[in-house]
């Protein structure tokens, strides 16, 4: 069995975050990486209230990408659970292993 099939279906929310943190985290890694970080850069070298445009175009990156970053987590599910029965474990399973190495704490 995979790991999102012992979900419960009160998780449903918790399941979204999950597949949007990690569908985020692809983004940020890729696409958006350099607009991300000029953005950030403004914002630490010139306030936040300088940097409107940049971020502007930050958040239009992410919301652009979203839709392909999820696709992506299918995919790498598809691959490292070829066996789930469902598309959406597939990628709930990728997505978790996504978040569990950004958010794991450091030893």
């Amino acid at each position: 069995r995979s790991p999102a099939t012992t979900m419960e279906q009160n998780d449903q929310p918790d399941i979204q975050e999950e597949l949007d943190t990690a569908s985020a985290i692809l983004s940020l890694s890729g696409p958006c990486r350099t607009i991300g970080d000029i953005y950030l850069t403004c914002v630490a070298t010139r306030g936040l209230g300088q940097c409107r445009p940049l971020r502007a175009s930050f958040e239009s990156c992410t919301k652009e990408t979203a839709k392909n970053s999820r696709a992506m987590l299918g995919a790498m599910g598809a691959q490292m659970f070829p066996d789930a029965a469902k598309e959406e474990e597939k990628a709930l399973a990728a997505a978790r292993m996504i978040n569990r190495q950004l958010f794991q704490p450091s030893s």
